[in-house]
C-alpha cells in the first residue's frame, strides 16, 4: 500500500530550498528594480552638473564600461557582483568635498550594499554547486578590465584630492554603469520566458481513472515515470546531490511496494493488465510524460527546463494523494 507520509516527503523534497534555485533564478527581478532605485539615487545626491567642473571633466579619460564583453550567465553574475562591490568601494572614500545630499549618498550605498548581500548568497551557492568556477578564463579576463576601469577612478580621485569637481565628474562617469548593470540583469532573466514554452498535454490533476484497482495501476505508473525522468541528464540542474537521491529513493520504494501489491491482486485475478479503462488511462499517462520528455530533450535538460518541470512534477502528486485516499475509503 501507498505511504502518503512518504508521498508527503517527497512533495516537500521536491520544494524544498536544498533542491531548488529559483530564489537566486529570480534575482533578475530583485537586481532590476534595485539598478533603477540606485540610478535615482545617484542623479538626486548632486544635481545638474556644475558649470566651472566643464574643464578639468575634460582631463578625465577613462575605459569604456559598456564594451566589457560577457559570455556566460555565471559571467554576468560575477560581473554585476563586481561593479557593485567596486561602486560601494569608490562611494565610501573622502566624500568631505562633495558637498552632496547626504540622505541620498546613504540610499545609495545600503542600495549597493543589498544587492552585493544577494549577489554573494547566489554566487557561493553556485560555487559550491560547481556552477560558476572563480578561475574560469573569461571570468579572470572580465576581472581583469573591471579593475582596470575603477583603478582609472580612483587614481583620478586620488590625483584631484577628491574635490568637489572630481566628485561631480566621477559621478557622471558612474551613471554610465547603470546601463551595462542593466544589460548584464537582462541575462539573469532565464527561466521565466522559458516557463511559456512549456504547454503540458493535459491537466494531469484532472486524469479520469475508474475503478479502485486502475488507481494502483496508475499511481504505480505515474511514479515510475517521475523516477524515470528523475533519473535523466541532471548535471545542468543544479540541485542538491543529496537531496536527489533522497527523492529518487523515496520514489524506488513507493514503486516497490505497489509492484508487490499488484502482482499479489493479479496472481488473484484482482486486477486485469487488459482493461480497456486501463489502457486508455496509461495511454494518457505515457502521452503527458512523453510531453515532459520532449521539452527536457528540446531544452537539452538545461537548468531553466530542469526547474520548469520541477515546478509541474507536484501536480503529479496531487492525483496521487487523490487517488490514495480513492483506495484508503
Amino acid at each position: 500500500m501507498i505511504s502518503r507520509s512518504l508521498l508527503q516527503f517527497c512533495i516537500v523534497l521536491l520544494f524544498s530550498s536544498e533542491i531548488s534555485c529559483l530564489d537566486c533564478n529570480r534575482l533578475h527581478v530583485l537586481q532590476t528594480r534595485m539598478n533603477s532605485e540606485s540610478l535615482e539615487s545617484l542623479e538626486k545626491m548632486g544635481g545638474h552638473f556644475p558649470f566651472q567642473c566643464l574643464i578639468e571633466r575634460t582631463a578625465f579619460k577613462s575605459r569604456d564600461i559598456l564594451k566589457i564583453g560577457l559570455s556566460q550567465q555565471e559571467n554576468a553574475k560575477g560581473a554585476i557582483q563586481q561593479i557593485l562591490q567596486e561602486l560601494f568601494h569608490i562611494f565610501n572614500n573622502n566624500l568631505t568635498q562633495a558637498a552632496w545630499n547626504g540622505t541620498s549618498i546613504k540610499e545609495f550605498q545600503n542600495g549597493l550594499h543589498q544587492q552585493i548581500e544577494k549577489l554573494e548568497t547566489c554566487l557561493s551557492a553556485e560555487m559550491e554547486k560547481e556552477m560558476t568556477y572563480p578561475g574560469n578564463e573569461n571570468l579572470l579576463l572580465t576581472s581583469l578590465k573591471l579593475k582596470r576601469y575603477f583603478r582609472t577612478i580612483d587614481d583620478f580621485l586620488k590625483e584631484k584630492q577628491y574635490s568637489r569637481c572630481a566628485w561631480e565628474i566621477i559621478r557622471v562617469e558612474i551613471s554610465r554603469c547603470f546601463p551595462i548593470l542593466d544589460i548584464l540583469t537582462k541575462r539573469l532573466e532565464n527561466c521565466i520566458n522559458e516557463r511559456a514554452a512549456f504547454k503540458p498535454t493535459q491537466d494531469v490533476v484532472q486524469l479520469p481513472v475508474s475503478q479502485k484497482e486502475n488507481a494502483k495501476v496508475t499511481i504505480q505508473e505515474i511514479l515510475q515515470e517521475i523516477f524515470n525522468i528523475f533519473s535523466k541528464n541532471l548535471t545542468q540542474s543544479a540541485w542538491d546531490g543529496t537531496s536527489i537521491v533522497r527523492f529518487q529513493s523515496g520514489l524506488y520504494q513507493q514503486i516497490q511496494r505497489l509492484e508487490a501489491c499488484l502482482r499479489t491482486q493479479m496472481e488473484k485475478g484482482l486486477t486485469s493488465p487488459e482493461s480497456e479503462d486501463l489502457q486508455l488511462t496509461s495511454r494518457r499517462v505515457k502521452k503527458y510524460f512523453q510531453g515532459i520528455d520532449a521539452f527536457l530533450k528540446e531544452k537539452q535538460y538545461s537548468r531553466c527546463a530542469w526547474e520548469i518541470i520541477r515546478m509541474e512534477i507536484p501536480r503529479c502528486f496531487v492525483l496521487i494523494d487523490k487517488l490514495t485516499r480513492r483506495l484508503s475509503n
